[in-house]
Order: C-alpha cells, then structure tokens, then sequence
C-alpha cells in the first residue's frame, strides 16, 4: 500500500535533481538550507502520485489524505524558507497549479500536460537558485527550455513520423535562437546536438540505453549551464 503512493518516474527525479543542481551551480552556492528545500521538492514531486490516484478515483479519500499529508507540510516549509521572498516566488506556484488541472482534466500524456509538468519540474532550478539568496528568471527559463526538449524526444521516438522530426529540430533552434535572446549561454545547449541527431537518423536503441543518454545529457547541460552562466 505505501509503495502505491512512491513516484515510480524516474526520468522525473532525474530532472528535478539535475535541475537543482544547475541551479546551485548558476548560483554560484550552497548552504544547509539549499538541502532543506531539495527535501521539500522531492516530497512535493511525490505527491503527484496520490494526486493521481486521486484523479483517477483510486481510493480517493486515502489518496487525498496522503497528497495533503506531503503537499502541505512542503509547501508551509518552503514558503517559511522563503518568506522574505515570497512575493517574488508566488507567481511560479501557478505553474505546478496549472500541470495539476490539466492531469486532472486532460490526463497526463496530452503534449501541453507534459510541457507543464516539465516547467514544474525544473523549478527546482529556480527554488536552487533562491536558497542561494538569488531569484533570477533567466536560471529558470534556461534550465526549463533544454529540459522540455525531452517531451518531443519522447514524441518522436514513439511515432517516428516526418511530423515529429520537424517539431524536434525546430525546437531546437528555437531553444538556441531564445538563449540569444536572453542573454544565456548557448553553449549548455550542446547536448541537444544528439536530439537532432535521432531526429535525422532515428537509430534505435533500448529504453535503459535512452534512459542513460538522456540522463547523461541532463548532467553535462547542469554543469555546463552552472559554469557559463
């Protein structure tokens, strides 16, 4: 029954720990808070089993009851974390706000669903960055912005059709052409090389294979972005 309530997606406790960590890094710190936060994160991001539980009226009282029992008490920790600053952070709280409404109206495998979900994730970037006394959009933005790619990775590796390639490598660019923009450093982008290369070649490869390069792309864009930024 416990394990029930454990998130069992571990492309999203990768994301969010990546995440974090590039973060810190464009930070340029670390404290015993910064720890205390990611412990909040984690138990936020786990509750969007119950959540889903919930949604899909498996034992919907205990499934609830299990999701206020971990969302409440991390979101309480984390705004007392951040009080000072808790008129700058509120806004973001409608994104994992909006993710939930659309699991729970659209399910969770709709392409804007996903997207959200990966911009909820990747707050971590920004909760990183704020531990370390530095609220800075651009952490956000740049670490959501390469990890979203991952959603038309997916998208492509499943369908496989002209369609899917183009949205893929147009992602892409527009990813470089909106780093310009902001002023990030383009060369974290580098390994996105390889989601352009599966787009032209489409070469196949197991699920654990894909789950390691993915992750092994997440680590170098966390250190690259950390370090340039």
């Amino acid at each position: 029954m416990i394990r029930d309530y454990i998130l069992k997606e571990y492309g999203a406790w990768t994301i969010l720990t990546l995440s974090f960590i590039a973060g810190l890094l464009a930070a340029g710190s670390a404290s015993a808070v910064s720890a205390l936060v990611f412990l909040c994160l984690c138990l936020l991001i786990n509750s969007k089993q119950a959540y889903t539980l919930w949604s899909r009226k498996v034992r919907p009282s205990t499934s609830m009851l299990v999701f206020c029992c971990q969302m409440l008490p991390a979101a309480s920790a984390l705004a007392w974390i951040f009080y000072p600053q808790i008129g700058k952070l509120m806004p973001f709280g409608l994104i994992p706000c909006f993710y939930l409404a659309l699991v729970f109206f659209y399910g969770e495998h709709k392409t804007l669903t996903e997207l959200a979900g990966f911009w909820t994730l990747t707050l971590a970037a920004l909760a990183a960055a704020a531990s370390a006394g530095k609220i800075d959009l651009n952490i956000y933005l740049g670490t959501a912005l390469f990890f979203s790619a991952g959603v038309f990775k997916v998208k492509l590796q499943l369908r496989r059709t002209p369609h899917e390639k183009s949205k893929m490598i147009s992602y892409a660019l527009f990813c470089c052409i909106a780093y310009i923009f902001l002023g990030l450093p383009v060369a974290a982008l580098l390994p996105l090389i390889e989601n352009i290369v599966f787009a032209i070649t489409l070469y196949h490869a197991k699920l654990r294979t894909t789950g390691w390069i993915e992750a092994a792309k997440g680590a170098a864009f966390a250190v690259l972005f950390g370090l340039l930024y």
